[in-house]
């Protein structure tokens, strides 16, 4: 309290706000509907022409499957999909005319797949060698009867090969 303001006279101001209780009633506000704002709901729907339903935009956001994503046209993904498909087929030509027929179709249908999740990968803001990693060894363990080891080692090349390839793609 401020020093200057005897004491008697703050509770002098206060002496004339007593309320009655049977004075304070809260009105609820009325609320009237009109009869032409009522709905009828055994109405036929209202026919909406296609013009009207194409210019409307979309309000969902359409979730998209990997095997949808395979079709990008655009340029740069094209290229950066056969840069890498360049990189994951070196030094396998070998192994893959070595292994039987049922295998290759196999080998390059998953190959191409690998690719292209690959090739996502790559075009992302954030790299995710890791991922990458274990996409090329799921596609190598395809080879029967190859060493676990040499799997591995082929993998981290390839994987440091397409790191260095966005990396150089990233610069231009």
């Amino acid at each position: 309290m401020p020093n200057n303001i005897p004491k008697n006279k703050l509770d002098d101001i206060f002496e004339g706000l007593e309320v009655d209780n049977s004075e304070i009633t809260q009105e609820k506000p009325k609320v009237e509907l009109k009869e032409h704002e009522f709905i009828n709901f055994e109405q036929e729907p209202k026919k909406v022409e296609k013009s009207e339903v194409e210019a409307k935009p979309l309000s969902k956001a359409v979730k998209v499957k990997d095997s949808q994503v395979q079709n990008i046209t655009t340029p740069e993904y094209n290229q950066l999909y056969r840069d890498v498909e360049t990189i994951l087929e070196k030094n396998l030509t070998q192994i893959y005319y070595n292994i039987p027929s049922k295998k290759q179709a196999e080998f390059k249908r998953i190959g191409e797949e690998t690719a292209s999740k690959i090739s996502q990968l790559l075009s992302q803001v954030k790299l995710k060698a890791n991922k990458i990693y274990h996409l090329i060894i799921k596609w190598l363990k395809i080879i029967p009867g190859i060493n676990k080891h040499y799997i591995e080692q082929e993998a981290k090349i390839k994987t440091d090969q397409l790191i260095e390839l966005r990396n150089k793609d990233i610069q231009k």
